[in-house]
C-alpha cells in the first residue's frame, strides 16, 4: 500500500463522519477489514510514520494551545485525530505548526481511539497482534517550550483559540 491509498482512506472516512471520532473508528474499520493483513500492515506502518513525524515540540506546542493540556497523552491523541482529518490538513500543520490556526472543522482534535483501530481490525482477522517496526525515537523533536513561550511561538494559533499565558 502506497501512502497515496492510505490518505485516500484516510480522507474518504473523514468525509463520511462529519467530524465524529466514533463514527471515523466505525467506518474505518470495514474499510480496513476489506484489506489483507499485509495491506494493513502497510496502513497501519504509514500511520505510525506520520505519528513520528509529527511528534515535534512544536506540534506539542500547538496541541497544548488547542487542548489546552500538554500531557504526552493528550498529544498523542492530538496527533491520531490530526492524521485523521486527512492530508490537506495535517501536511500544512506538519510543514509549520502554526498553521493550525487555519482549522476550521468540526472534528475536535484530541480525541482517542483512531490510533487503535488498524491493530484491532488486524487481530481480529488474524489472531496475532500486528507487527509495527519502526525505529524508536527517544522524544519530541525540536525546541523545547514553556507555557510562557507559546503565545509567542504560535501567534495564529493562540490568537485563534484564545490562548493566554
Amino acid at each position: 500500500m502506497s501512502r497515496e491509498e492510505f490518505w485516500e482512506i484516510v480522507e474518504r472516512v473523514h468525509y463520511q463522519s462529519d467530524g465524529d471520532m466514533d463514527k471515523k473508528c466505525e467506518l474505518l474499520e470495514p474499510e480496513l477489514g476489506r484489506l489483507d493483513p499485509s495491506q494493513i500492515e502497510a496502513w497501519n506502518r504509514h500511520f505510525w510514520s506520520l505519528m513520528k513525524e509529527a511528534n515535534s515540540y512544536e506540534m506539542w506546542g500547538v496541541a497544548a494551545i488547542y487542548g489546552e493540556s500538554s500531557s504526552y497523552d493528550t498529544f498523542q491523541d492530538f496527533r491520531s485525530s490530526l492524521i485523521s482529518c486527512g492530508r490537506k490538513f495535517f501536511e500544512p500543520v506538519l510543514r509549520d505548526a502554526d498553521n493550525l490556526a487555519d482549522y476550521d472543522g468540526n472534528s475536535y482534535l484530541a480525541e482517542e481511539g483512531y490510533q487503535y483501530v488498524a491493530a484491532r481490525v488486524y487481530e481480529q482477522r488474524t489472531g496475532d497482534e500486528i507487527p509495527l517496526d519502526l525505529p524508536e525515537q527517544q522524544g519530541p523533536s525540536g525546541e523545547h517550550w514553556t507555557q510562557d513561550d507559546l503565545a509567542k511561538r504560535f501567534p495564529r494559533t493562540a490568537a485563534r483559540y484564545g490562548y493566554r499565558t
